[in-house]
């Protein structure tokens, strides 16, 4: 399998961890805004548009981290081809300066009432 291919298919939650995106929903919103920047999926894109529409006046924070993972996604080296299998060996920050994916800054996650808690 070509390394773009791999590096689309296990990559989300991979993605989480260089991005430092959370499980919850504005950290999946924002992550898939950062996979929207680097895809052009267009299927992502609406899902980031319907996220980006529901945060609305009730998470502005939550609009602001969307932008915040679609800005990073452009500036961050093209992750679907790079080599997964080796950067896993190499430290997280390591991995972070040579893809250039700047630290996301703290935010406070946000859950469903009806989703499971991850405590």
């Amino acid at each position: 399998m070509a390394p773009c291919a791999r590096g689309l298919r296990g990559g989300h939650d991979l993605w989480h961890i260089v991005t430092g995106y959370g499980r919850d929903l504005i950290g999946e919103a924002a992550l898939l805004a950062f996979t929207y920047r680097q895809t052009g999926n267009p299927g992502i894109g609406l899902i980031v548009l319907t996220a980006w529409w529901r945060a609305g006046r009730r998470l502005p924070d939550g609009r602001a981290l969307i932008l915040d993972g679609y800005l990073r996604g452009g500036a961050a080296d093209w992750l679907p081809a790079a080599d997964w299998e080796s950067l896993l060996e190499r430290p997280l920050e390591e991995v972070r300066r040579t893809h250039r994916i700047t630290p996301v800054a703290a935010y406070t996650a946000v859950r469903s009432a009806r989703a499971p808690s991850l405590a």
